[in-house]
């Protein structure tokens, strides 16, 4: 029924156009009724409009402002997803070129691994023999107070620095902790996708060879 008025409305529209006028305008509103007439109001733009020929058929397509806005959207997110499939083909790529063998990459994690352990142990007895003259230091003010004795600038700055360095360096080793669980978790993902890549090559070589 809908479109048999449609038709109705179309052809009454046409007979009552001129040979020189004789195109129409179909437009949807925003309750999404369809409209036709010669000349659109003016927030017909927002929807889009369709222009048709004595025969009912559609010559000129105009995107409203909605679809323009759409289609924009929606080359921003195709846009992104194609720099997103460059980076991970040129990250592929490095980790292809940087590991012969997947042995080779397990290598390599077991040796950043060992260095941060390394670095963890040095902080720690580091930050050992600092607590222990920090220690000191601060029984050396607590004498001269129960003494009656001002404890002098040089000592406070002493005191000062070796917590100032404590603090620091308790900050570096629990970095370097968090460093090795994101080490592990970078690993697993390499090795992953090591195989992936390893996997997709060689279909992609056995698919072009000749057969």
């Amino acid at each position: 029924m809908k479109v048999r008025f449609a038709v109705l409305a179309i052809a009454a529209i046409l007979f009552n156009q001129s040979a020189n006028a004789s195109k129409i305008v179909k437009w949807t509103d925003e309750a999404g009724q369809v409209h036709y007439g010669s000349a659109p109001p003016p927030g017909a733009a927002k929807q889009g409009t369709q222009t048709l020929n004595d025969r009912g058929m559609v010559i000129e397509t105009k995107a409203g402002q909605v679809q323009a806005t759409q289609q924009a959207e929606q080359k921003k997110i195709e846009a992104a997803k194609l720099r997103a499939e460059e980076k991970q083909a040129v990250e592929d790529q490095r980790l292809i070129d940087s590991y012969a063998s997947e042995e080779d990459l397990v290598r390599a994690y077991e040796q950043n691994v060992e260095l941060i352990e390394q670095q963890v142990v040095t902080t720690k007895a580091d930050l050992t023999n600092r607590r222990t003259s920090l220690d000191k230091l601060v029984a050396r003010a607590a004498d001269m107070e129960r003494t009656g004795k001002p404890v002098n600038d040089q000592l406070k700055q002493m005191i000062a620095s070796e917590r100032l360095q404590i603090g620091r360096q308790q900050e570096y080793m629990d970095d370097k902790i968090k460093s090795k669980v994101t080490a592990k978790t970078q690993f697993d993902l390499n090795v992953q996708r090591y195989r992936d890549v390893l996997k997709r090559d060689a279909a992609r070589q056995a698919g072009s060879a000749p057969k």
